[in-house]
């Protein structure tokens, strides 16, 4: 029964944190559909799709591999999740520079196919790079989760799409960015 009670607790807590990050992108939907005509907007959306598909890319499953091997590792030590939590993270790192530089020439193509060469080429540059700096802040979220620290990781959790979305809003009405203000509100928070 006891395990039962946890994983609800469990549940609700981290439940809780990722419904509360995930809200705050349904805040700013209303907000950048009035600002942007819906041809900018809609080149914003893409923009930014692009960037999550290449998360789960430079992720590619370390997030569960660092879930299974820190509890599951044959001596249980600090020191063996130590060298787990840090393989994972320089993999990242490595694995993270390596899409980068292998997707950054192809983006000329997809900017061709898709944007018609409307968009500028550090656009996707940016995107590359927020994209591998959000692969690096996961870890450290699913590092709170994985030791029970429910608060920084909800904490964690909301901060980076609520600082990315003032920064966002900042830069495209006080600044007057474009979509680009979007890009650039990813990439700093």
């Amino acid at each position: 029964m006891n395990y039962i009670k946890k994983l609800g607790k469990d549940s609700i807590l981290y439940g809780f944190g990722t419904i509360l990050a995930k809200s705050v992108g349904l805040i700013t939907i209303p907000i950048f559909t009035r600002i942007f005509t819906t041809e900018i907007y809609g080149r914003l959306e893409l923009l930014l799709t692009m960037g999550a598909f290449f998360v789960p890319i430079i992720v590619m499953g370390t997030d569960s591999a660092q879930s299974y091997y820190f509890f599951n590792f044959k001596k249980n030590s600090d020191d063996n999740r130590k060298t787990v939590i840090i393989s994972i993270l320089f993999w990242r790192i490595i694995w993270g520079i390596l899409i980068i530089i292998s997707f950054y020439p192809v983006m000329k193509y997809i900017n061709n196919f898709l944007f018609n060469d409307a968009i500028h080429s550090s656009t996707f540059l940016i995107i590359l790079i927020s994209s591998y700096l959000t692969a690096m802040v996961m870890q450290f979220t699913n590092l709170q989760r994985l030791l029970y620290k429910p608060k920084p990781f909800i904490v964690f959790s909301f901060l980076l799409p609520f600082l990315s979305s003032v920064i966002s809003i900042l830069l495209v009405l006080n600044y007057d960015f474009s979509y680009t203000g979007v890009i650039f509100g990813n990439l700093i928070s």
